[in-house]
């Protein structure tokens, strides 16, 4: 049996190894913070979540380097008058551990000589064009870099992150938010928003202003869109949007459905590869409202008042039509439909190689 003194000491020296373990792992995050005073900020992350909020006269940096690998000196930092980028080790670590990357695949890559912008000539100039990998788990420098930015009013903000999240929130300003693997979330932005990323998921809402929204692989969500253009561009994903008033309203995806309810446009086009497309629109104006998929049904919901030339085409399936009003059926068969309700003002262009076509009022839905 083990004395009561070596008990104690036993216990005292797990307390104690205990103690150091958590506090070095405690010491290994650090935080930088930085200010800029320029009317425009261009911030550049290789992986970390980043988080933008309005407020303050200045734009504000806080970055907080996280990881088991981290260190002081591990990440450096290239600060401008108008830039800053966060520097990883890409000159020695090829390889880079990240728990908290959304992709469920488990690795990806950074090819510097096909990407632009800040983040890859970065990358470039230190480790010229090789590919860094950055996987969730397994070998590798396990270091990120969170950041949360604050954006003055009327400023603007560019963000290059590689892989992580993105969050914006409560800014008026102009926002460009691209990312290579991660979601990206703006909400309540009072200004031309542009997001871009190469896989994840894109939420906006309450936006007032331009709206572009480019992803390779991803699904898009808007609510509550006021802007003079809405531009969706996604190569594989549903788009759904919902309360959107613009003066044209431009979505094109690769595969995928599109849903686009409760929408006031004067100019619409839809084209989806393969997917189904339902467009309402409660007031549309004199312009062009095309909508075309290559695979996918079709329905438009339209306005009692509408006043268009119709003209529906499909490869596969029937043409289904319930309009009120002055309608002129010009030509009709199975796959094909001509017609002009009212004044015949605005021109309707509906297409699928394979699907049927619904033409209705909205009050009728």
């Amino acid at each position: 049996m083990m004395p009561k003194f070596s008990r104690i000491v036993s216990v005292l020296t797990f307390a104690t190894v205990a103690c150091l373990l958590a506090c070095t792992i405690a010491a290994a995050d650090y935080s930088e913070s930085f200010s800029f005073s320029g009317d425009r900020l261009t911030v550049a992350n290789l992986i970390g979540g980043v988080v933008v909020k309005g407020g303050g006269d200045t734009f504000e940096v806080k970055v907080r380097v996280r990881g088991s690998d981290a260190s002081t000196g591990i990440v450096t930092f290239d600060e401008e008058s108008d830039a800053l980028s966060i520097v990883f080790p890409t000159d020695k670590h090829k390889r880079y551990v990240y728990p908290e990357m959304e992709s469920n695949r488990t690795s990806m890559s950074f090819n510097t000589s096909s990407d632009r912008g800040i983040l890859s000539s970065l990358i470039s100039a230190i480790s010229g064009s090789d590919k860094i990998q950055v996987s969730r788990s397994g070998s590798g420098l396990q270091v990120w870099a969170d950041l949360e930015i604050t954006v003055p009013e009327g400023r603007s903000l560019v963000i290059e992150n590689g892989v992580g999240s993105i969050a914006a929130n409560n800014v008026t300003g102009d926002l460009i938010l691209d990312g290579s693997s991660g979601s990206v979330t703006a909400i309540a932005i009072d200004g031309d928003l542009g997001v871009d990323t190469g896989s994840g998921d894109v939420l906006v809402e309450k936006i007032h202003g331009k709206l572009s929204v480019d992803t390779g692989s991803g699904d898009v969500e808007g609510f509550d869109l006021r802007v003079s253009r809405v531009l969706v561009d996604t190569g594989s994903g549903d788009v759904q949007l919902n309360q959107v008033e613009t003066d044209a309203l431009d979505i094109d995806t690769g595969s995928g459905d599109v849903i686009a309810l409760d929408v006031v446009a004067e100019n619409a086009s839809i084209d989806t590869g393969s997917g189904d497309v339902k467009l309402s629109l409660v007031e549309m104006g004199d312009g062009k409202f095309v909508v075309d998929t290559g695979s996918g049904r079709i329905a438009l919901l339209v306005p009692d008042n509408m006043s268009a030339t119709v003209n529906a085409d499909t490869g596969s399936g029937g043409i289904d039509y319930n309009l009120t009003g002055d309608v002129d059926v010009r030509h009709k068969e199975r796959n094909e439909l001509r017609l002009v309700v009212g004044g015949g003002s605005a021109r309707v262009d509906l297409d699928t190689g394979s699907g049927g076509i619904s033409l209705r009022n909205i009050s009728g839905s």
